[in-house]
């Protein structure tokens, strides 16, 4: 009894990694989306061009870039998150700060995202 309660909760651990992966995994696809969003007009949707400007997306990247982080923060504990996919958060949430800095009259928090690096 006590070894097939074992394999399922190795199975259910095993399930709760591939799920988190997965969670980050589409977090930073969607930020890649905004950040692209951001780079390109070309590439957002014709509504979208009259409501929303380059700060919106740029912001909206790096809200998602944070929370790749802050979630894989949250549950470090139990589970492991891949390193790659920090990597790449880590690296276009430093890559969209800059973007951020560089652009004129714009007023960034810069403290905030001080905790991540």
């Amino acid at each position: 009894m006590k070894d097939l309660l074992d394999l399922l909760t190795a199975r259910e651990l095993e399930s709760g990694e591939d799920c988190l992966r997965l969670s980050l995994l589409n977090f930073n696809g969607l930020a890649s989306i905004y950040l692209i969003q951001y780079e390109h007009d070309i590439t957002r949707s014709i509504t979208d061009n009259n409501n929303k400007n380059n700060q919106y997306y740029i912001n909206m990247a790096i809200r998602t870039y944070e929370r790749v982080i802050q979630t894989a923060e949250t549950y470090k504990e139990h589970f492991h998150a891949d390193s790659f996919q920090l990597a790449h958060a880590y690296y276009n949430l430093s890559y969209s700060i800059t973007l951020l800095t560089k652009t004129d009259n714009v007023n960034v928090n810069i403290p905030r995202f001080r905790k991540f690096f």
